[in-house]
């Protein structure tokens, strides 16, 4: 028996469930405490990480912006659209090789969708795209786009085989190419049929068959060309993003420029007010 300081006593049993009582709570603080050190580092690393690239976008003379909700607004289809919660991030625009271009981080909460085996990793090795892979908890993908002579109707390249959805509105109009190989690898969903097929060129087709957008959408939407690749960029490779996406719109064909219909969307090239 052991006795307590009023006078009575405590059995080894109730002496037991203390020391217990006393370990837990000494776990859970300590819990507590790696999670708020581990939220602290998580916080500074993306901030340094932010800044970083702020600085080297600074340096260049490319604008910045951090967030803009009309981003996520302004493209339609997969990504685009989908569940909740919809961002546009680290919002990268200006000019290269004497051409605009606007790129971002755009994230949904919608389920979780995975890339293919190894698919970082290629992209890292053949392509030099350090993308960040998410941890299944939101899905993220960088956009990148371009501006083009005039709109066109809309006219989607989806990927197979990449986990992308492809039931859009547009799917009732899925054009197939001469090439076997090209309908084996992507869904072409379009607005305009014969504007799809005037723009399935055998060189646009070839393009399309190129290892660097394989799992990628790649969308001609407006005044615009966008190309959506899973997993955000630190943007160390944004020429290259900007170069793939200008290969893809200089290939469409002079004549499809001369009825316009729609212009670019709102706010390219700056902070939105």
């Amino acid at each position: 028996m052991f006795s307590n300081t009023a006078g009575g006593s405590l059995d080894a049993g109730t002496w037991g469930i203390l020391i217990f009582q006393g370990v837990f709570g000494i776990l859970v603080l300590g819990g507590m405490a790696f999670m708020v050190v581990y939220v602290l580092k998580t916080f500074k690393n993306a901030k340094g990480k932010r800044d970083s690239l702020v600085a080297r976008m600074r340096e260049r003379g490319f604008g910045y912006l951090e967030e803009d909700p009309a981003r996520a607004k302004y493209f339609t289809g997969e990504p685009f659209g989908n569940g909740g919660q919809r961002r546009a991030r680290n919002i990268v625009w200006g000019t290269l090789d004497g051409k605009p271009f606007e790129t971002f981080a755009y994230t949904h909460d919608a389920g979780y969708t995975y890339a293919s085996e190894g698919y970082y990793e290629r992209m890292r090795q053949e392509h030099g795209m350090e993308l960040n892979s998410p941890d299944g908890s939101e899905n993220v993908f960088q956009v990148t786009w371009v501006t083009l002579p005039h709109a066109l109707p809309t006219t989607r390249f989806v990927s197979h085989g990449a986990g992308w959805n492809t039931s859009s509105p547009l799917t009732e109009r899925v054009l197939k190419s001469e090439s076997a190989e090209f309908n084996r690898r992507w869904t072409v969903e379009c607005d305009d049929p014969r504007l799809g097929h005037a723009l399935l060129t055998p060189r646009m087709i070839e393009r399309f068959l190129e290892a660097d957008l394989e799992e990628m959408v790649v969308s001609f939407e407006g005044r615009a060309v966008w190309i959506a690749s899973r997993g955000s960029s630190d943007l160390y490779e944004l020429d290259y993003l900007v170069r793939r996406a200008y290969s893809i719109a200089e290939l469409i064909p002079n004549f499809l420029f001369q009825n316009p219909s729609r212009g670019q969307p709102e706010g390219f090239g700056e902070a939105s007010k």
